[in-house]
């Protein structure tokens, strides 16, 4: 008799041994799927800023999260159901929810002051910079991409702002 309880009590062990791991394992594809979800919104920002960047016209493009708005358009909430965190750096963006971040490189700089018809010099638009070194945003607040050409010193630039002035056309 003893015997046999103890083989019931090792069955059941081995059994519950194999639902955690198996509960385990899914929990790990759902991080992971989790985590590709938020690189994939970091990817397509720095996507959307690059390809504004390599333009030589004046453009200004919303990034919303409202469907009905023209410009991108990005989702308000993630599988998780959790809205998350998106901060612009002049060389990046970053995307953040629940304690995962990933980050995807932008090619060109970015600014985060406001820009004027006024002419800079490279000091002005360093300092500047270094006053505002990023632009940190949630999900739902839309900010605009502007392509412009500046005048520095004597030359004209064309340089990429993200503001968070928004149109509405």
């Amino acid at each position: 008799m003893l015997g046999f309880l103890m083989t019931k009590a090792t069955m059941i062990i081995a059994a519950m041994i194999i639902l955690v791991s198996m509960l385990g394992f899914f929990q790990v594809q759902r991080n992971l799927m989790f985590g590709e979800e938020v690189q994939s919104i970091a990817d397509q920002l720095a996507a959307w800023v690059n390809d504004i960047s390599t333009l030589h016209a004046e453009v200004q493009v919303n990034i919303t999260f409202d469907e009905s708005l023209q410009g991108y358009v990005l989702p308000r909430v993630l599988s998780n159901g959790k809205p998350y965190d998106i901060t612009f750096l002049q060389r990046g963006v970053v995307v953040s929810c629940d304690g995962i971040s990933k980050s995807s490189v932008v090619f060109r700089p970015v600014h985060f002051w406001t820009v004027e018809d006024a002419s800079y010099s490279a000091a002005d638009i360093d300092a500047m910079d270094a006053a505002n070194a990023k632009l940190e945003i949630e999900a739902g607040e839309d900010v605009m991409l502007v392509r412009r050409c500046i005048e520095v010193g004597y030359s004209e630039e064309w340089a990429t702002f993200v503001c968070e002035r928004f149109l509405t056309t």
